[in-house]
């Protein structure tokens, strides 16, 4: 595995209180207020700013990979949450951003990378594979009025899953 990370922390969307992982949560995000920048990383980045937002790690449509907060730092991700009796999940999950949306296919090479940086997260953190699902289940219709539907139905998680048994 030839994983590469780009740090580029931030100084928003999260606490300085100390975060061991016990699942990873992934999303998709894209700029919904410029469609010619729909899926710039950057503008995605300052959008997250302005509503005071960040995960830990951001997923380009070209592969690359940004971590914007450590992973043993909380950030504000998941929202009003819960998965498997755990609720809050801000305080427990490290967050994965994709670039997409839910009309656009995702990149194969999202896949690969997302596959392989899953990989690394469930062995640093020791992370049981059980513990990684998605925004949508864990914020849905039955958790909250105003549910999230991220990743989105054109993201295909059994294929992320596949792509991380393989790295």
């Amino acid at each position: 595995m030839s994983l590469t990370i780009t740090q580029n922390h931030v100084t928003f969307g999260h606490s300085n209180k100390p975060l061991h992982p016990a699942g990873v949560l992934i999303h998709g995000i894209y700029n919904k207020l410029d469609d010619a920048k729909r899926f710039d990383a950057k503008s995605i980045i300052d959008i997250l700013q302005q509503y005071n937002v960040a995960a830990h790690y951001l997923v380009t449509r070209s592969g690359a990979i940004f971590e914007l907060v450590p992973p043993t730092i909380q950030c504000w991700h998941a929202g009003k949450s819960w998965f498997k009796g755990i609720s809050g999940l801000n305080s427990s999950f490290i967050g994965i951003e994709f670039v997409g949306d839910e009309t656009t296919p995702y990149e194969e090479v999202q896949y690969t990378i997302g596959g392989e940086l899953l990989a690394y997260l469930v062995n640093q953190y020791n992370i049981s594979t059980d513990m990684i699902t998605t925004h949508q289940i864990v914020s849905g219709p039955k958790v909250r009025p105003d549910y999230k539907w991220d990743p989105g139905p054109m993201f295909d998680m059994i294929k992320l899953g596949q792509k991380m048994l393989e790295a």
